[in-house]
């Protein structure tokens, strides 16, 4: 699923490749490449296996993407936070990681169609499953969210009277709730049912959220319209070739396998 044309560039060689590559209008100087951004500590969207080859749900998308583009992909790995300005200054040419085209985002970048349905889902320790059952019993507590999501933003405004702790990784927030650190986690349900299934320490409580945006989206740089119609036509081809669902389900399958 996932071929030797891909190349991983771990976010610590972002440096040093700035003076390489240059980008004009919606892609790199390079005809052949578009070059993907992403943040691998979101399965099954996007995670790193053992070896640490960069895959997922999102990886699969941009391919397919690329593929029908014509165009080698390349992929650059860093945190969550930092994809957005990376985007607006020509280090990427498109973010695939579990991104909601919220508002206040859509003022800087555009977005293509939604390709994947979401809501956000409320993660506690077992050890608290009897006294966080209802939202009202988060109010003062300390709740784990990724910084610069739509998570971090929807936590923040529910719960102002809680410590909202803002961190950069998935993986860390759910070790600081394994540890009691935090109370209770906010983030994308897939994510969420993923570490459920991945440790016997957490639990759902059954607290969710809608997705005030619908769900997640590819994003581009702003006045990219040719590049948002030729995503938004590898996103049609693979709904209506069922491969959404399809690809969704081999990327819980190969995060359960690197866990």
């Amino acid at each position: 699923m996932f071929n030797k044309r891909i190349k991983q560039i771990a976010a610590f060689s972002l440096v040093a490749v700035m003076g390489l590559f240059a980008f004009t209008g919606c892609g790199s100087k390079d005809d052949d490449k578009i070059v993907l951004g992403t943040s691998a500590d979101y399965p099954p969207f996007e995670f790193m296996d053992t070896e640490q080859n960069i895959l997922g749900f999102d990886l699969m998308i941009a391919e397919e993407i690329a593929k029908d583009m014509g165009k080698e992909l390349e992929v650059k790995n860093m945190e969550f936070n930092s994809l957005l300005t990376a985007l607006q200054t020509d280090k990427i040419d498109m973010i695939l990681s579990g991104m909601n085209p919220d508002e206040e985002r859509r003022k800087t970048v555009d977005f293509s169609e939604i390709y994947y349905l979401s809501k956000h889902y409320v993660v506690v320790n077992a050890d608290k499953a009897d006294s966080i059952k209802k939202e009202a019993d988060l109010n003062g507590k300390k709740i784990g969210v990724q910084i610069g999501t739509t998570q971090e933003k929807l936590a923040r405004e529910k719960f102002p009277g809680s410590e909202i702790v803002a961190l950069g990784s998935i993986q860390d927030i759910l070790l600081q709730l394994k540890t009691n650190k935090l109370d209770a986690a906010i983030t994308e349900d897939a994510v969420a049912k993923n570490a459920v299934n991945s440790n016997k320490d957490l639990v759902l409580p059954g607290i969710e959220y809608e997705d005030e945006e619908g769900g997640v989206a590819v994003a581009v740089r702003k006045d990219s319209p040719e590049l948002v119609e030729q995503i938004n036509k590898t996103i049609k081809r693979l709904q209506d070739e069922n491969k959404i669902e399809e690809f969704f389900d081999e990327a819980v399958r190969l995060s359960s396998e690197n866990e």
